[in-house]
């Protein structure tokens, strides 16, 4: 995979997270994925028994262990990669490309994908040329109906503002965090239009 580059004779040790995380989740469904091994030894699952490395405490644990460690390598969240200044692999993706985990390549990997009615899908190793291959939406959990109005309009006009504000945007941009592709968006405004409150009245009208 690296042909003319002289690699380093170096031991090289694996850090991984310690405790059940949503990241190690997004990492585990991207080398089942990729490797029929992975996937029949340890599968996709948010707390996975690693066979080697070194365990390190949340993506600030981890980003200390690989900064502290020679030969070290782990996974963590771009903006912690980003803030922290850690070198980062370019990574395979299913067009053959190898490309750089960035705003631009995230974003590439959320274009084209479709998710089922409930949301609940993955856009790790998604297809395009310039899609990073370990990817993922973030998730939130809101009821269908809320007993009081009140509260439920001031949780759907946060999300909403977040969703549509350029301020939210930029936000999230700086945390390295990308905004949904237009058709899903479209699909979570008429989910947040459904939900009700009260007697059944719309929250958002």
């Amino acid at each position: 995979l690296n042909p003319g580059v002289e690699l380093p004779d170096q031991a090289i040790h694996v850090v991984h997270r310690t405790e059940s995380s949503g990241t190690t989740y997004v990492f585990t469904d991207w080398l089942s994925k990729v490797s029929p091994a992975w996937a029949r030894q340890i599968g996709r699952t948010k707390d996975p028994s690693f066979p080697v490395g070194i365990g390190g405490t949340g993506s600030e644990g981890v980003t200390r262990v690989v900064k502290q460690t020679p030969g070290a390598i782990g996974y963590v969240e771009l903006n912690y990669a980003t803030t922290n200044h850690l070198p980062v692999a370019l990574l395979k993706n299913p067009a053959g490309n190898f490309v750089a985990p960035s705003l631009e390549t995230v974003q590439a990997a959320t274009e084209g994908v479709t998710l089922p009615p409930d949301y609940r899908g993955s856009i790790t190793n998604a297809d395009g040329p310039d899609a990073y291959p370990i990817a993922t939406f973030t998730f939130l959990l809101i009821n269908k109906h809320y007993d009081s109005c009140t509260k439920a309009r001031v949780i759907l006009h946060v999300l909403w503002w977040a969703y549509h504000s350029e301020e939210a945007r930029a936000e999230a941009h700086n945390l390295s965090y990308v905004t949904l592709p237009q058709k899903l968006q479209a699909r979570v405004d008429a989910t947040l239009h459904s939900i009700t409150c009260d007697d059944g009245e719309k929250v958002l009208g």
